[in-house]
């Protein structure tokens, strides 16, 4: 037997790769359902998350439209005038670019919280298409993978 092979050992051999073959096959489709199921399980966290944060900022947005009018009272109080008409009569410059200085800070305030919000939705919005996108590719390669298996 110099140049020869044993034939039950060449069975042998591919009888083991056939083998490690069919559970390198078996694991591909098990990994492909946890990796989609983990990202799932993050979208709908952070999608819990951006919620909470959407009612945070309301909150906060309530509270600034509360801190603007009572530093309108205040003021009012301090400047012992009222505010409506000061910007109606417009007879003290000074005070009412005060009073217009605090009102624009208050505004942009809100402006900056709406912007953070947008900002965590579009995010989100992003990480749900490559959820989309990998659930995709995933379902591809798993019918790839037993199409290939006879």
């Amino acid at each position: 037997m110099d140049g020869q092979l044993d034939p039950s050992a060449s069975m042998q051999s591919s009888k083991s790769l056939m083998f490690t073959m069919d559970s390198e096959e078996s694991a591909k489709p098990l990994l492909v359902v946890v990796v989609t199921v983990l990202v799932w399980v993050c979208v709908v966290v952070e999608l819990v998350l951006v919620t909470e944060l959407v009612e945070l900022v309301e909150l906060v947005v309530e509270m600034v439209v509360e801190e603007l009018v009572l530093e309108v009272l205040l003021l009012e109080l301090v400047l012992e005038v009222d505010v409506v008409e000061l910007v109606m009569l417009e007879d003290d410059v000074v005070l009412l670019d005060i009073v217009v200085l605090v009102l624009v800070v208050d505004l942009l305030e809100l402006v900056l919280l709406v912007l953070i919000v947008d900002v965590a939705l579009v995010v989100l919005v992003l990480e749900l298409l490559l959820v989309v996108m990998v659930v995709e590719m995933d379902s591809l390669e798993l019918e790839e993978a037993t199409q290939e298996v006879p």
